[in-house]
């Protein structure tokens, strides 16, 4: 669905535009299954092995329907990832964090905190 802002078309989703065909597809190759989901935490692992200094900070909220909770906890479990580069926070929210004020605060202070503690430059 779509809603007109300024005389522009904004999507508010990709499914708005008729158009829209999704490519499952990783680096020219067909994902199994169908293309029902894109696995990458394969790949997230050997750039970590490949980064010392690479950290993954995963941000979720409580109450979000849009995704199922514990699902990255669960996804990042895998063995290739260095789990103690993985830091996770957690909101008083859905989905849209920042659309809550107390957790788009708390979200923003951590996303600094993240940067500031693990920029080694």
């Amino acid at each position: 669905m779509g809603v007109r802002l300024d005389n522009r078309q904004y999507n508010t989703s990709a499914r708005a535009e008729n158009r829209w065909r999704w490519n499952w597809n990783i680096w020219g190759k067909r994902v199994p299954n169908g293309g029902r989901i894109v696995n990458v935490i394969p790949n997230l692992g050997k750039a970590m092995r490949r980064n010392k200094d690479m950290h993954i900070l995963v941000t979720s909220g409580y109450y979000d329907f849009a995704t199922p909770f514990f699902g990255a906890e669960n996804a990042l479990a895998e063995v290739d990832i260095l789990k103690d580069r993985v830091h996770y926070t957690y909101y008083e929210a859905g989905h849209m964090m920042y659309v809550h004020e107390p957790s788009r605060v708390q979200f923003l202070d951590d996303i600094r905190t993240f940067i500031k503690q693990y920029d080694h430059q």
